[in-house]
């Protein structure tokens, strides 16, 4: 197999398979890197958002209608994951991947140029919404595209492997915007900050894109679409009953684990330093620090976990997540609440981190192997889409919700647990994909 040689279809040259296999992961894991800096920066910035966009309000409603608008994002996801998916299994993965950076690139650089409500009232809060639903709507298939490249490229005993370092990359992209915000945190004032210190990461990624977008024009389709493609010119047609069965079942068990899986992303990782600055009382600053050292965590333990899905399932690998999120939270967010340090919740983050990569490891390989390549795109895309728009995009605002409603900090770890049992459920009643091969 090393020495397996393929035909670029971008230069129309001899190209060992390794060597495309290493293009692969970086054309996609550069741009999934890129739209999660671009996308996750607001979550960070959502205090320094309401300030700016939403203070016509009180303080507490100002940080729920930013963090509204953190999930108004998410809502355009399955909307993308839909018209984006289809066109990434008519065009192919390759297509999908350059328009969505290109979208995500224009929009995020909008952001960055935008008034604010003291300069243009209502319009300013009106027009970041509008972005916001574009940047998800380019995620919607994003996310996809990046994962089905990644896998479809991997060996067929490292599809887990493979799979996780799309979620490395995207972990990557998150803990650039961490320690951008914390870098730009430490040496402005709050004022600065606040004034004009907000659009700096937005113009950064803007300047990227480009580059992002020209390595991802010069790779290839992968082998199972090529394959695809020529046994449709063939005659050769998957079976309609197989397909719609399949369709149904994958479906359900998508929508399941990617609901839980995106919840507890999110909470982890995006409502974990609004928690930690307004329940715990640590600095705007030192939250960021603390979430950055939390994704280093999780980069280095997601391919782990990746690579042990290969060799016991990912079945074994998602059940262990799941329980830890059903039994853990509520201890770690009490020891938080009782009055910690930076060190102290340092550790919360990184167990946290560490307790994400159960997740983060098999389940990007986990959903490319459910659906069959002609399906994959389409449904993966829209499926998942749907899911993370209820689950995952809202879980700020909502867990914050939640402590206002009952006037206890510990309510988001209750949320926590009810999707964790809904993940032990799903993952039982799955099948295991792991030792079978890519349809």
């Amino acid at each position: 197999m090393n020495n397996a040689i393929l035909i670029d279809q971008v230069n129309y040259e001899s190209v060992p398979i390794e060597r495309a296999r290493y293009r692969a992961v970086l054309a996609s894991g550069i741009g999934h890197f890129l739209e999660w800096f671009e996308f996750a920066t607001y979550g960070y910035l959502a205090v320094i958002f309401s300030k700016n966009f939403f203070h016509f309000a009180s303080e507490g409603t100002s940080l729920l209608l930013s963090l509204a608008t953190f999930g108004v994002g998410f809502v355009a996801r399955p909307l993308g994951g839909i018209v984006l998916g289809q066109l990434g299994n008519r065009l192919g993965r390759r297509s999908l991947l350059v328009m969505t950076m290109w979208t995500m690139a224009v929009a995020t650089f909008a952001i960055g140029c935008l008034p604010t409500y003291d300069s243009i009232g209502l319009f300013a809060p009106g027009l970041l919404v509008a972005l916001r639903l574009i940047q998800g709507f380019s995620l919607g298939g994003e996310w996809a595209a990046a994962a089905m490249y990644m896998v479809e490229w991997a060996p067929e005993s490292k599809r887990g492997f493979f799979g996780s370092l799309n979620q490395v990359s995207g972990a990557l992209g998150l803990l650039l915007g961490s320690v951008t915000v914390a870098v730009l945190s430490s040496v402005l004032t709050q004022e600065a900050l606040t004034s004009w210190g907000w659009r700096v990461p937005f113009f950064f990624a803007a300047l990227i894109g480009p580059i992002a977008v020209f390595i991802r024009k010069r790779i290839g389709e992968t082998p199972v679409f090529e394959k695809m493609k020529a046994e449709r010119a063939s005659g050769k047609k998957p079976v309609a009953g197989a397909n719609q069965s399949r369709k149904l079942k994958g479906s359900a068990v998508t929508f399941c684990l990617a609901a839980c899986w995106a919840l507890l992303f999110y909470i982890v990782m995006s409502f974990m330093p609004t928690f930690l600055q307004k329940q715990v009382k640590i600095s705007a600053s030192d939250t960021f620090w603390i979430t950055s050292i939390g994704i280093v965590a999780l980069c280095l333990s997601t391919p782990i976990m990746g690579a042990l899905s290969d060799r016991v399932g990912r079945r074994p690998v998602l059940f262990v997540g799941c329980l830890a999120f059903t039994l853990l939270p509520y201890f770690l967010f009490s020891y938080l609440l009782a009055g910690v340090d930076f060190r102290d919740a340092v550790i919360v983050q990184v167990i946290l981190a560490l307790m994400l990569s159960l997740f983060c490891g098999p389940g990007t390989a986990t959903m490319t192997e459910i659906f069959p390549t002609e399906l994959r795109a389409g449904w993966m895309s829209s499926v998942y889409g749907v899911s993370v728009a209820i689950a995952g995009g809202f879980a700020p605002m909502i867990a914050t919700w939640l402590i206002g409603v009952t006037g206890s900090a510990i309510a988001p770890t209750i949320l926590v647990a009810v999707f964790a049992l809904i993940g032990i459920v799903t993952v039982v009643a799955m099948r295991e994909t792991a030792f079978a091969e890519l349809a």
